[in-house]
């Protein structure tokens, strides 16, 4: 197991309960996300907020790598729209299709290799006019620059034990436009995801699968 998965681990051993879902997910349902539709959450931890969409109507499928902390989540909160997979959320092998892929605090903790990889696999895998969700901490974030920077990896540091790279806001819309997807919003802001008195900027980025038609006349 490397020390990534086994800080993990670790975490979600002391906190594998969840708690209340995060601002993000409360901000997709009212603005995104509507009753039916498929969901991948990306790295979904402890479930807050897979358990949370999935008991506003949306069918839900998370995955993680902790497979203590799947089993924990399979067995006490897995049901008819919501199920939760132990897997790599960089390296994936499903063939279904999605109606939106979520990605919570997750980009930010793979490396940029990973990060193209991920992309690319979720532009093939949205289903028509679905939707990529993503929160993550960027280059404004206050933290960014804290800790041991990571040789050979851009914006890439080890702070509190573990690893975080901080999403070039830029360059990953870049990376999103040009995989065919519309970007809908993206900004970084506050009071995005308050923590212990703190209260850092967050990068939020929403965009959406084009029609095949149209991203091949684009061309």
């Amino acid at each position: 197991m490397n020390k990534e998965l086994q800080y993990w681990t670790n975490y979600y051993k002391k906190q594998n309960k969840p708690f209340q879902e995060s601002l993000f997910a409360d901000y997709c349902i009212k603005q995104w996300l509507k009753p039916g539709v498929s969901l991948l959450e990306l790295g979904c931890g402890n479930g807050r907020d897979a358990v949370y969409l999935s008991k506003h109507g949306i069918n839900v499928t998370a995955v993680d790598q902790c497979a203590e902390e799947i089993d924990f989540l399979n067995n006490r909160f897995g049901g008819k729209n919501i199920s939760f997979k132990c897997a790599d959320f960089s390296d994936l092998k499903f063939r279904k299709k999605f109606d939106a892929i979520y990605s919570r605090f997750t980009l930010h903790a793979i490396s940029k290799q990973q990060e193209i990889r991920t992309l690319n696999w979720c532009a093939r895998h949205l289903n028509e006019n679905g939707l990529l969700l993503i929160e993550a901490r960027g280059t404004q974030n206050e933290i960014y620059g804290m800790g041991e920077r990571v040789a050979d990896e851009a914006d890439a540091f080890i702070y509190e034990g573990h690893y975080r790279r901080f999403l070039n806001a830029g360059d990953v819309n870049k990376q999103i436009t040009g995989l065919g997807l519309t970007i809908l919003s993206s900004d970084e802001a506050a009071n995005r995801a308050p923590f212990n008195g703190t209260d850092y900027k967050f990068l939020r980025i929403i965009a959406r699968k084009q029609f095949l038609e149209m991203a091949t006349r684009r061309k």
